[in-house]
């Protein structure tokens, strides 16, 4: 189906409809209900780190993060996240995962553990708040030692 237009200086063009286009791309606001129903084929990005130091950065954050080396592994907290930041981390080498808050930083664990237990265990990072954006406080959980 074609649609006359009048263009100025009396010009008729003719547009047809099928090459109009309409953008669907879904754009969400706000946080997401599923009414109940889970959200299916839900995978996880991985960023591989074989390093034996580690500083994490705000694009960590939502990643499944794999740190592996035969050594141990020395990992930095930034003072300057963002509160909901968060990402699980996998000691997938034979090197323990030391973790220490940069200045202005908190680690808090139930059991003021600041090291992952061993190989294949994995472990929780959330930033909980940070009033002035270089106070970051971090919950670790999961696999831990101390």
């Amino acid at each position: 189906m074609a649609v006359d237009l009048l263009s100025l200086g009396g010009v008729i063009t003719d547009l047809a409809v099928s090459e109009v286009s309409e953008d669907t791309t879904p754009v969400l606001g706000g946080g997401l209900d599923g009414g109940g129903f889970s959200i299916g084929n839900f995978t996880s990005s991985y960023k591989n780190e074989t390093g034996t130091t580690y500083t994490f950065v705000s694009g960590d954050s939502g990643l499944v993060l794999t740190l592996s080396n035969a050594s141990g592994i020395a990992a930095t907290l930034p003072n300057d996240l963002p509160v909901g930041w968060s990402v699980a981390v996998i000691q997938k080498g034979a090197g323990q995962i030391t973790l220490s808050a940069a200045s202005g930083a908190t680690i808090n664990n139930i059991s003021s553990h600041t090291k992952s237990s061993g190989q294949y265990g994995i472990i929780g990072l959330s930033v909980i708040e940070n009033s002035d954006g270089s106070s970051a406080v971090y919950i670790l959980n999961g696999n831990t030692a101390s």
